[in-house]
């Protein structure tokens, strides 16, 4: 009985320290630092090619002077990501992400998170951590930045700079890459 109750004792001091570290940074690198004339023209080009031609115009002749007047004076930075998480099995790993964070005055301030959980991928670099690869899909993630949230977008388990096999329909594994990004986005925020 003492044995049952010392390999219990040993299995959850294990688990809580694989939990322990959860969200810690491993490292960073600024993918793009947009002033805010960039933010803004970056934002009309995703829009512009979300939206067919023949509509453009009239999107922005409606929209535009509101979404200008948003996003007016904002500096907006992106980080690519490395944090620690767990894999499949709850077993310390890392992953990596993109978070933007929008930039007043030269400093972040308490922000509201927002989360995007990217669609499938197949390719191990057409995620958001890799802006470059990622496409029109990078709107979902760059839109809230521009309206002061910090945007976090994970890559997923097995995927992005991470280790490992990414299994499509991992649910556990999807949603605590999102959950220790978010842990890694605030510690950045506050760096």
């Amino acid at each position: 009985m003492h044995k049952r109750l010392l390999c219990l004792l040993l299995f959850l001091i294990g688990c809580s320290l694989a939990q322990a570290n959860r969200g810690d940074i491993i490292s960073t690198v600024v993918v793009r630092d947009w002033d805010p004339q960039e933010a803004r023209e970056n934002y009309w080009n995703i829009i512009a090619g979300m939206i067919p031609q023949s509509e453009r115009e009239t999107f922005r002749g409606e929209f535009g002077s509101i979404m200008d007047e948003l996003m007016a004076g904002k500096r907006i930075v992106s980080y690519r990501v490395i944090y620690k998480t767990i894999d499949h099995y709850g077993n310390p790993t890392q992953a990596s992400g993109l978070v933007l964070l929008p930039v007043h005055d030269g400093k972040t301030c308490e922000m509201p998170i927002f989360y995007y959980g990217h669609g499938t991928a197949f390719e191990r670099y057409s995620i958001p951590s890799r802006p470059e690869n990622w496409g029109v899909e990078s709107f979902f993630a760059y839109f809230p930045a521009a309206l002061n949230f910090i945007s976090v977008a994970p890559d997923y388990y097995g995927m992005g700079d991470g280790p490992g096999f990414h299994h499509h329909n991992s649910a556990q594994t999807n949603s605590t890459s999102g959950i220790d990004l978010i842990r890694a986005a605030r510690k950045l925020a506050t760096q």
